[in-house]
């Protein structure tokens, strides 16, 4: 049975969101027709359509589920736009690439289709799709950190915090903000630190920035320096709050994401991450901005019956271990701080016990 090609046929759309996550450079679109939901994840950096899944079914749970696994982590709130605005943001990711449609077999076969549609926003149209996509800047931290978010992604949204078009280039190709960090140095002036993910390398950036009523009125680079590996964990490293709970149930991790069933879920050959995003991106608006602030915990089931909890702030693992406390299948074990994030080097490590990751005994 061939595909339902949603670009060429007539079909009946119930209804159609966006997230409003665009200044982060990135977006998911929910499209639901009558039996089946079409969920998208769009990049506005260098992968345009990235990411995609046809959920065969209109059933709440089911539904929630994909959606997390494709763009829960984007910590936006989904808010409705009509057919026209879904071609037009689908026709806009694949003018920046085109590389992973093939990924996706129901969209191989039909984005030609995509491609001839022809879609035209009127100018009120682009202005309200753009305020549902965007969040409202409401301090100058935050239109700095989106700014040089942008401008380091190579995202073209940037020119819209421009006061007028500056000559003020990051990279030479779109790159990862690792953190940024802000000083007032006076009444409309900033000076930043940005450290830059340059793939096989670390820059580290020091500029001015000018602000004047929500707008970039002007941007200075100071100096660029090439860092180690070493120098850039040295200026990342945060203390890191870590769990350490037994299970015995086999069937608990299943009980477990069906409870979290909004969680993002990765396989790993020595276990399962499971992983709690905040449901906002209020951590761009902050002196100090850190790429994975996004994040409010991780869960980690590993083979061997370990379940190792994670967050970089103790509020939100005193929650953590709050909500976990009701289950009588979970016995918690241990808990530790650490100076420096251990999480993901265990996670992708050969390891499935903690304790054998750090060389340490378990606690009876």
């Amino acid at each position: 049975m061939n595909e339902i090609n949603v670009f060429m046929q007539e079909l009946k759309v119930r209804k159609a969101y966006v997230t409003n996550t665009r200044l982060m450079g990135v977006i998911g679109i929910v499209v639901y027709y009558e039996d089946f939901v079409d969920i998208y994840h769009l990049d506005f950096e260098e992968y345009g359509i990235d990411g995609f899944k046809r959920v065969k079914s209109v059933k709440t749970i089911e539904v929630n589920k994909e959606i997390s696994k494709i763009i829960g982590g984007l910590g936006g709130k989904l808010k409705k736009i009509r057919m026209n605005q879904v071609y037009y943001l689908l026709k806009k990711a694949c003018d920046i690439s085109m590389a992973f449609i093939n990924l996706f077999p129901i969209l191989d076969a039909s984005y030609q289709d995509l491609l001839k549609k022809k879609v035209s926003l009127s100018k009120e149209d682009k202005v309200t799709l753009y305020s549902r996509m965007c969040v409202d800047i409401e301090s100058d931290e935050s239109l700095i950190n989106y700014y040089i978010m942008r401008k380091v992604g190579k995202d073209t949204i940037y020119e819209r915090f421009e006061e007028k078009k500056l000559d003020f280039e990051l990279t030479e190709s779109p790159q990862t903000l690792l953190k940024n960090t802000i000083k007032k140095v006076s009444k409309n002036t900033y000076r930043v630190k940005i450290l830059i993910d340059y793939k096989n390398r670390y820059l580290i950036t020091t500029a001015t920035v000018d602000v004047l009523n929500y707008k970039i009125s002007d941007a200075k680079i100071i100096e660029t320096l090439e860092i180690t590996s070493t120098e850039a964990a040295f200026i990342l490293n945060k203390k890191e709050y870590i769990i350490i709970y037994y299970f015995s149930d086999t069937a608990f991790e299943e009980k477990f994401y069906t409870d979290h069933y909004k969680l993002m879920k990765k396989s790993y050959p020595q276990g399962n991450l499971y992983t709690e995003y905040n449901n906002n991106n209020n951590h761009v608006d902050s002196n100090v901005y850190f790429l994975n602030d996004d994040m409010y915990g991780i869960y980690y089931f590993t083979n061997n019956n370990q379940l190792v909890v994670a967050s970089f702030e103790e509020k939100n693992i005193d929650e953590i271990i709050q909500r976990l406390s009701h289950y009588e299948a979970l016995e918690l074990n241990n808990e530790f701080l650490v100076d420096q994030s251990l999480i993901y080097s265990f996670i992708t490590s050969d390891y499935s016990n903690f304790y054998n990751f750090l060389n340490l005994e378990s606690r009876d």
